[in-house]
């Protein structure tokens, strides 16, 4: 069996030199940042000078920077009409109990109402698939099977 000899720290481990004091005025921290920062990133490659556009990086044909999202529903088309009403009814309130009220106000509401807003959210699925419909005829987006 092998036994070990008890060394210090200093024979053990190296020792790592103190740094010297920096010159007044001379700020190392501010250069170790400088020193870590990033490079900036890579222009884009757009084949397209048209705006909103940025070049896919596994093709050629250039994609919306920003795809329209998916259309909101009657309940969030209503949520965002009350959102003020109900954070100056619960000053203070965080996102749960927000999310509560209004979920208690969207139970309460008439269906005549609730029509108006599911009318509404119609409209807005129909315009959003016209959108996504002319971005995939115009090749900035693939087909739903792709």
């Amino acid at each position: 069996m092998e036994t070990f000899a008890a060394t210090s720290l200093a024979e053990s481990h190296a020792v790592v030199p103190a740094l010297a004091p920096s010159p007044a005025g001379h700020d190392a921290s501010a250069e170790v940042r400088d020193n870590c920062k990033r490079p900036p990133p890579p222009p884009e490659m757009s084949s397209s000078s048209s705006p909103g556009l940025a070049a896919s990086p596994l093709s050629r044909t250039a994609a919306p920077a920003h795809p329209p999202k998916r259309a909101r529903t009657a309940y969030f088309l209503f949520a965002d009409d009350v959102r003020a009403e109900v954070q100056a009814a619960n000053p203070g309130g965080n996102i749960g109990v927000l999310a509560k009220a209004t979920g208690q106000k969207w139970a309460s509401l008439p269906e005549e109402e609730k029509a108006r807003y599911q009318a509404r959210a119609a409209e807005e699925r129909e315009r959003v698939a016209k959108e996504m419909e002319a971005l995939r005829e115009a090749g900035l987006l693939p087909s739903p099977g792709e």
